[in-house]
């Protein structure tokens, strides 16, 4: 049965929300900085050993050509086109959110924001538990059409062929066969073989989120938003049927152990009968035991739509499906969140594939500051100044007053030299 909760007590849970990526302990912080300094001190050589200790393998690093048409022969055909659909729409979703340069003229002259691609960027795509070709779609897509000239990709050597035939749908062109820290060491650092790039992004387990932060916070790489385990919350009223509610709610919940999904709605009866359903669907489900050890951390909370409302924007919740009336205008009001998913329709594993939005999302509350991986993502923004000769005064005596009001004479300097010449 759910475990249902006070509104109080979920409130306050939600204001506790931290990322966990597992790496709390300084133990592990230290074990992925002992690898990080492998990888940078000895390159390829540190890849093959730590291929060896840690998956077996001893074989080659990137992956041929050759090998990349044997995966994709390997993989169904109804899985391919599957991924062509996806594939397709998230490009579509990516084109309409392309950035516009925008230029500004004013009496002095122009100062303009010009958006540019980053020139090469890192995919990890993990093994373990599940095997998710849609990652490398989500992932790659939005970096295709930004602009970025080359994606790279590092999965562990164990990977599915399917991992690879979504790279290569997404043209991928280099493919290294190394997991967990070390493939995050190689594509921050670069190796012999392994280009340097300039943002990582993809899940991973703790010792790929830690390693992430960690060449991050040496100023190597850019990174995504660090990932926590998936989380849902369900908003729902007596309009939606208990089969609809049960099945979201454990949708999430077979990803990980550490998953999480809540059900907010108007009824206590509803919950009731949503609870013995989740119960008796439990039973059955081919990732029972994962389930049973989320269901541990999942709870419920009976409440108004506005009080909902409330609690979905403290919680920021990575996932929000909206299974109540008038949906739409609920969404409205949702405004930290990763993504919301707008009526009983409208389930969450739309998105996880074929909609055409991302499912790398924000978790663990970070949806209050933090974006949805999308196009941006792998764009920066630059500035491009232009004074005309002879047009600065204005600007130029401000400048100068600002700069010796800091105490920055060499500023103010270097605005008179050229104030100098048009007087």
């Amino acid at each position: 049965m759910l475990r249902e909760i006070s509104l109080k007590d979920a409130l306050e849970i939600a204001k506790k929300r931290e990322v966990s990526s597992g790496a709390s302990d300084d133990g592990m912080k230290i074990k992925v900085s002992e690898i990080i300094g492998k990888i940078r001190m000895s390159g390829d050589e540190a890849i093959r050993e730590l291929n060896e200790k840690f998956d077996n393998y001893s074989g080659e690093i990137e992956v041929s050509e050759k090998e990349l048409e044997e995966a994709v022969a390997k993989v169904d055909a109804n899985v391919l086109r599957a991924l062509e659909i996806a594939k397709k729409n998230i490009e579509k979703v990516s084109r309409m959110c392309m950035p516009k340069n925008v230029k500004v003229k004013n009496e002095f002259g122009t100062v303009e924001m010009r958006w540019n691609a980053i020139e090469r960027i890192g995919i990890y795509a993990p093994g373990g538990r599940a095997t998710y070709p849609s990652t490398v779609l989500m992932c790659c897509v939005p970096a295709s059409v930004a602009g970025v000239k080359e994606i790279i990709m590092c999965t562990p050597p164990n990977a599915s062929p399917v991992i690879l035939a979504a790279a290569k749908l997404c043209g991928v062109k280099r493919i290294f066969r190394i997991g967990g820290a070390q493939a995050v060491a190689a594509m921050a650092f670069g190796t012999e073989s392994v280009p340097k790039v300039g943002k990582i992004v993809g899940p991973g387990n703790a010792f790929v989120n830690e390693a992430k932060k960690q060449v991050q916070g040496m100023g190597a790489v850019d990174i995504d938003s660090p990932a926590g385990p998936s989380e849902a919350l369900i908003i729902a009223d007596k309009s939606t049927e208990v089969e609809v509610i049960a099945a979201e709610f454990l949708a999430q919940l077979e990803h990980d152990p550490d998953a999480e999904s809540v059900l907010v709605c108007t009824d206590r009866k509803l919950l009731q009968r949503v609870g013995a359903k989740v119960d008796e669907l439990v039973k059955v489900s081919a990732r029972k035991e994962i389930v049973e050890k989320a269901l541990e951390k999942s709870f419920a909370v009976v409440c108004s739509i506005d009080e909902a409302v409330e609690f979905a924007n403290e919680y920021a919740c990575e996932h929000v499906q909206l299974s109540c009336k008038k949906a739409g205008k609920v969404a409205e009001r949702i405004v930290n969140a990763g993504a919301v998913f707008i009526g009983k329709q409208t389930t969450i594993p739309y998105g996880d594939y074929s909609a055409g939005s991302n499912h790398v999302l924000p978790t663990s509350g970070t949806a209050k500051f933090a974006s949805a991986l999308n196009i941006l993502s792998f764009m920066k923004a630059t500035y491009y100044v232009k004074v005309e000769e002879g047009k600065e005064a204005e600007i130029a005596d401000a400048g100068i007053a600002i700069a010796e009001a800091e105490g920055l004479g060499e500023h103010a300097n270097a605005i008179k030299a050229r104030k100098k010449k048009t007087d």
